[in-house]
């Protein structure tokens, strides 16, 4: 049996360490989402609009309208991730209410953005502000534009398009 002090600090040392991590390996519990989609009646004719109402939170919603189009939206490309093109962005803003304030939303790009929706992380990434190559809306329905990427862009890697809302102090 070995008693040398260096044998019995390793052992001392190798012991408090497993004690010590040993509360970190704690299972943590995963959160069922919690996500609904609905829309007025089950029957549309061709041509009249859907509005879709989401309640609850999720991370991807991807949504096929079953109508070809340039660029090929297909229930085939369900899973793809990249496209080969010009990476554009296009929206609808609608400003609703009393609103009167102006110039709080902001159109955001991201390429370091970590995908991971905490405070630390939103604050780290870096982002390319685009509101000025948007046109927003002042009170009706507004298409922004196609928004050119390309300057954003590079191939084989993701852009995180963010939309920023800040509310003014009232006076």
């Amino acid at each position: 049996m070995r008693t040398d002090l260096k044998y019995l600090y390793k052992c001392f040392g190798v012991g408090l360490a497993v004690l010590l991590i040993s509360p970190g390996c704690k299972k943590q519990p995963i959160e069922t989402p919690n996500f609904d989609v609905s829309v007025e009646k089950t029957s549309y004719a061709v041509n009249e609009p859907v509005v879709f109402n989401f309640s609850g939170t999720a991370d991807v919603v991807t949504f096929y309208s079953g109508v070809k189009s340039p660029v090929n939206a297909e229930y085939k490309n369900k899973d793809r991730i990249s496209v080969v093109g010009k990476p554009q962005l296009q929206f609808t803003s609608l400003r609703t209410g009393a609103s009167t304030q102006t110039n709080t939303l902001s159109v955001l790009m991201s390429k370091d953005f970590v995908n991971a929706f905490n405070a630390d992380d939103i604050q780290k990434a870096t982002r390319v502000d685009l509101t000025s190559k948007a046109t927003l809306s002042t009170g009706t329905d507004t298409q922004s534009g196609v928004i050119d990427l390309s300057g954003q862009y590079t191939p084989g890697t993701s852009v995180f398009p963010a939309f920023k809302y800040t509310a003014k102090k009232m006076p």
